[in-house]
């Protein structure tokens, strides 16, 4: 067809360069529409990633690794937390045992947030991950009063939450640099919290929610990268890595004051037929990926919503597969932690996320 259209009837210059500037712009479109988080996702921004430093060390870590207690949210947030424990089979929504992520540019785990109610000093309330330039994907329990009516309660204000981006240590709250990383990490307010509709306080099916920012996150610093969401789930036996600022000990005593960004690796394990991963007649396992299950190296109050990373050997990149749930007793127990299944849920984030979030 093309040939019987040169030799047949000439398509004159300004035809040619009309249809080359075309589709030149349809180039430039398409890049555009393609979302940012789908194309630059999953990679840290510091020189050695967490994944290739654990080819390094014992897959087993004797250091603790927490996430944080909400320690200063008042009485309605204690509240929560402890209906949140007597919830159940004492689920909870709770790491330790691990490492410092220590990298003072904030690039190790750069998808990493953590979540503030309200952004007093030291009340941190949840992790979170970026997964957009506006959009941080947590649990939907973290959002929650756990009072209200319908089967997950009422949902928190917007304006009661704040997102910190860049954080060192769960001191850091936007106006003091010397706990977040230098030049780049900043505080944002939300707009607006999208809660799973099937959310349930009993059950803890359907643990997710995305939170809205006001402003855009700019990905391309040193701090701040989206995850990649994939529709790969993960196999027993993979290693992967949870995060957060949580509390180092079911006490809280004893634990590092403020306490710092860290990570542990969590082996994926079978749910049901591990005896480390039961669940009772009223919570449906496969909105869950159940994982760790060594004592002394778990998750623990304040690293709720905190993702779950796997690494992609093929793309060289990180994908999440889950956030920080519960776990049915106190942390480091060596049950196996329970988070929520993100790859279940990945049509109903793209859906919900108003173009600013796509699968890679």
């Amino acid at each position: 067809m093309i040939i019987l259209l040169q030799t047949g009837s000439k398509i004159n210059q300004m035809e040619k360069v009309t249809r080359y500037l075309f589709s030149i712009l349809w180039v430039f479109v398409a890049l555009l529409s393609k979302d940012v988080s789908s194309a630059i996702c999953g990679q840290e921004r510091s020189a050695k990633d967490i994944y290739h430093i654990k080819d390094q060390k014992h897959s087993h870590h004797k250091h603790a690794l927490g996430s944080s207690l909400q320690t200063a949210l008042g009485n309605l947030a204690m509240d929560i937390q402890k209906e949140k424990r007597k919830k159940g089979n004492g689920k909870s929504n709770r790491i330790v045992g691990g490492s410092d992520v220590n990298d003072p540019t904030g690039g190790r785990l750069c998808w990493q947030v953590m979540m503030q109610l309200n952004g007093r000093l030291g009340s941190v309330r949840c992790g979170g991950s970026i997964i957009g330039s506006r959009t941080i994907l947590t649990a939907a329990h973290c959002v929650s009063t756990n009072r209200g009516s319908g089967p997950g309660g009422a949902i928190f204000p917007a304006s009661m939450m704040e997102i910190m981006v860049g954080a060192l240590d769960e001191a850091y709250n936007g106006s003091n640099p010397q706990h977040g990383a230098a030049n780049c990490a900043r505080k944002f307010d939300v707009a607006k919290i999208i809660r799973h509709p099937d959310y349930s306080k009993t059950t803890l099916n359907n643990d997710i929610a995305l939170l809205v920012l006001t402003d855009d996150i700019n990905l391309d610093s040193t701090c701040a990268c989206p995850v990649c969401l994939q529709r790969r789930n993960p196999v027993p036996g993979e290693w992967c890595i949870n995060s957060g600022f949580g509390q180092e000990s079911e006490s809280g005593e004893g634990d590092n004051n403020p306490l710092p960004f860290k990570y542990i690796y969590q082996q994926i394990l079978q749910n049901y037929e591990d005896p480390r991963c039961q669940y009772d007649s009223s919570t449906d396992g496969n909105d869950f990926v159940c994982a760790g299950g060594v004592a002394g190296i778990d998750n623990c109050y304040g690293d709720s919503g905190g993702p779950l990373v796997c690494h992609s050997q093929t793309s060289n990149t990180y994908y999440q597969v889950g956030l920080v749930s519960y776990g049915q007793f106190e942390c480091g127990s060596g049950d196996g932690s329970r988070y929520t299944n993100v790859i279940r849920y990945l049509d109903w984030i793209v859906a919900n996320s108003n173009g600013n979030v796509a699968i890679a």
